[in-house]
Protein backbone atom coordinates (compact mmCIF):
# COMPACT_ATOMS: atom_id res chain seq x y z
CA UNK A 1 0.00 0.00 0.00
CA UNK A 2 1.40 3.02 -0.64
CA UNK A 3 0.65 6.35 1.51
CA UNK A 4 0.75 9.65 -0.69
CA UNK A 5 2.16 12.52 1.95
CA UNK A 6 2.58 15.87 1.60
CA UNK A 7 5.89 17.79 2.18
CA UNK A 8 5.03 20.47 4.44
CA UNK A 9 7.31 23.17 6.50
CA UNK A 10 6.34 22.15 9.73
CA UNK A 11 6.34 18.44 8.78
CA UNK A 12 2.77 17.86 10.02
CA UNK A 13 1.89 15.38 6.58
CA UNK A 14 5.18 13.41 6.39
CA UNK A 15 4.36 13.22 10.88
CA UNK A 16 0.99 11.65 9.85
CA UNK A 17 2.25 8.97 7.07
CA UNK A 18 4.40 8.15 9.52
CA UNK A 19 1.48 7.89 12.47
CA UNK A 20 -0.45 5.45 9.25
CA UNK A 21 2.36 3.83 8.51
CA UNK A 22 3.22 2.50 12.05
CA UNK A 23 -0.74 1.27 12.42
CA UNK A 24 -0.45 -0.50 9.26
CA UNK A 25 2.44 -2.21 9.85
CA UNK A 26 1.03 -3.59 13.16
CA UNK A 27 -2.04 -4.72 10.99
CA UNK A 28 1.26 -6.93 9.09
CA UNK A 29 0.43 -4.41 5.78
CA UNK A 30 3.26 -3.39 4.04
CA UNK A 31 3.45 0.38 3.17
CA UNK A 32 5.85 2.49 1.68
CA UNK A 33 5.70 6.63 1.98
CA UNK A 34 5.79 8.58 -1.34
CA UNK A 35 6.50 12.57 -0.54
CA UNK A 36 7.32 14.79 -3.04
CA UNK A 37 10.62 15.51 -3.89
CA UNK A 38 10.60 19.15 -5.35
CA UNK A 39 11.57 22.12 -3.26
CA UNK A 40 8.60 23.74 -1.47
CA UNK A 41 8.14 27.41 -3.18
CA UNK A 42 9.35 30.08 -0.88
CA UNK A 43 6.02 31.74 -0.94
CA UNK A 44 4.03 28.60 0.58
CA UNK A 45 3.84 26.26 3.91
CA UNK A 46 3.73 23.03 1.67
CA UNK A 47 4.10 21.23 -1.35
CA UNK A 48 0.99 17.78 -2.15
CA UNK A 49 1.34 15.61 -4.79
CA UNK A 50 -1.89 17.70 -6.95
CA UNK A 51 1.16 20.81 -6.93
CA UNK A 52 3.37 18.20 -8.63
CA UNK A 53 1.50 17.28 -11.04
CA UNK A 54 0.55 21.19 -12.01
CA UNK A 55 3.78 21.86 -12.73
CA UNK A 56 4.21 19.17 -14.93
CA UNK A 57 1.56 20.42 -16.84
CA UNK A 58 -0.04 17.30 -16.70
CA UNK A 59 -3.81 17.09 -18.00
CA UNK A 60 -6.61 14.44 -16.83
Amino acid sequence: MDIWSDLDRSKAGEGAAHHLAKRLHQRKIAVRILTPTVPIPINRKGIDWLDVLNQKEVTA
